[in-house]
């Protein structure tokens, strides 16, 4: 991702090297910060919206939670089922994968600002985790509000409206969308249910491992990529800042 991403935006041919958790890129970056390394660090923004952090122009950050809230949207998706399925453009509408979002998104709003009011108040319970598939309906890609609804009473977590609105606050201020702040794999897995599922009605159902499918979806991100993607211009700047 981050290679596509610097390669896309710059001559400099990037090459990504691996170092570890959030903790190692912690320490990488504030080294940056004190002149002690010369290099460039790439990271999940995670919820870093609600801090009031000072940037660096070889700090780069994702523009929603993950990469995989740059990598998932609709151009992507409709290219990732042209594949898999093997059939034309023309048999996959854009507003259906469009519409799958803005319901998954709409589903979890609460769940989504649970997750983050957990993080903002360190209170440590694991609301969101990297599956979707708890809240999902039988045999469906889409999620069933009632399952999300016992799950918010059984861990317990009370977030009132001064809360959620300082947190919309932030949102608002850093530019960032609900869809934005989904954690990266559980909205990917319900990406992954919704492609099948699609592959499904126009072809035949057929194997489509996580390994391969993630795969499917950075080279769909790749080849879909451009001024009209909502990260765009957030990508461009922050590779801008570089020179």
């Amino acid at each position: 991702f981050w290679e596509f991403i610097m390669n896309y935006f710059c001559d400099i041919e990037a090459k990504v090297k691996p170092v570890g958790g959030k903790p190692q890129l912690d320490s990488y970056s504030q080294k940056v910060f004190r002149n002690q390394l010369d290099a460039i660090i790439a990271m999940d923004a995670d919820f870093s919206f609600l801090e009031h952090e000072v940037s660096h122009p070889k700090i780069l950050k994702t523009k929603g939670h993950s990469i995989e809230n740059s990598i998932v949207c609709p151009r992507t998706m409709k290219e990732v089922i042209r594949v898999l399925a093997k059939v034309s453009r023309r048999q996959i509408l854009e507003i259906d994968c469009l519409n799958w979002l803005h319901e998954f998104q709409h589903a979890i709003e609460k769940l989504t600002l649970v997750d983050i009011y957990n993080h903002a108040e360190g209170l440590g319970e694991a609301v969101m985790s990297d599956n979707c598939a708890r809240f999902l309906r039988y045999n469906s890609a889409n999620l069933c509000p009632q399952k999300i609804e016992n799950y918010l009473n059984d861990i317990g977590i009370e977030i009132n409206e001064e809360a959620i609105a300082n947190i919309q606050a932030c949102m608002a201020e850093k530019g960032v969308r609900g869809y934005d702040l989904i954690r990266g794999h559980f909205l990917l897995t319900g990406v992954h249910k919704f492609i099948i599922k699609k592959v499904e009605s126009l072809r035949k159902k057929i194997p489509v491992p996580n390994d391969v499918f993630f795969g499917a979806m950075i080279q769909g991100f790749e080849k879909t990529f451009s001024p009209e993607h909502p990260h765009f211009e957030h990508y461009k700047h922050s590779i801008e800042e570089l020179s």
